[in-house]
């Protein structure tokens, strides 16, 4: 398991009256240089299944609130290291109030929260959501099996709202 830190060595978001827009910056950063040398080095260790955890969604785009897409050079690098060492990574965010499981490729994402604040109710979609999103209280539930992860997100009363499976 590998947690990024996304807010310590982050570059000012970019805003236009008061929205997100992507910071384009070729020296703009979300995980700043050390941290980004250190990340290499451990995606280039053994593993039979890597989750990458980060504090803001990697693969929504669509959205106008914070996320890796509005550092767009970034989240390509990120999204590249990922293609170019691990075949078999999860990775899970959190930050929206919402929950909602998210693909890109052959790269699966799950967002949720939160556990004590619902979201507002306004419908969400993105070119990677996978259902819908929901924005009721939630939590993630992860199964691991031999070589299967189970993973989903339940509402407050352990309903399952949406799940995958992910062979590896």
């Amino acid at each position: 398991m590998i947690f990024l830190d996304t807010r310590y060595f982050r570059s000012n978001l970019t805003t236009i009256n008061g929205d997100y827009v992507q910071n384009k910056n070729p020296d703009a950063t979300i995980l700043g240089y050390d941290q980004w040398q250190w990340l290499e080095q451990e995606l280039n260790k053994d593993f039979d299944f890597l989750i990458i955890f980060s504090s803001i969604q990697i693969l929504a785009e669509d959205h106008e609130y914070e996320k890796w897409s509005n550092f767009p050079l970034e989240r390509d690098k990120l999204l590249n290291l990922i293609d170019n060492y691990k075949d078999n990574t999860l990775l899970f965010s959190g930050d929206r109030h919402r929950a909602g499981i998210y693909k890109k490729n052959n790269l699966f994402e799950i967002t949720a929260s939160s556990m004590n604040k619902p979201g507002s109710s306004f419908v969400e979609t993105d070119k990677y959501l996978i259902g819908e999103t929901y924005p009721q209280e939630n939590f993630v539930f992860m199964e691991v099996f031999e070589k299967t992860i189970y993973v989903g997100i339940k509402d407050m009363y352990g309903n399952t709202l949406n799940s995958i499976s992910v062979n590896y």
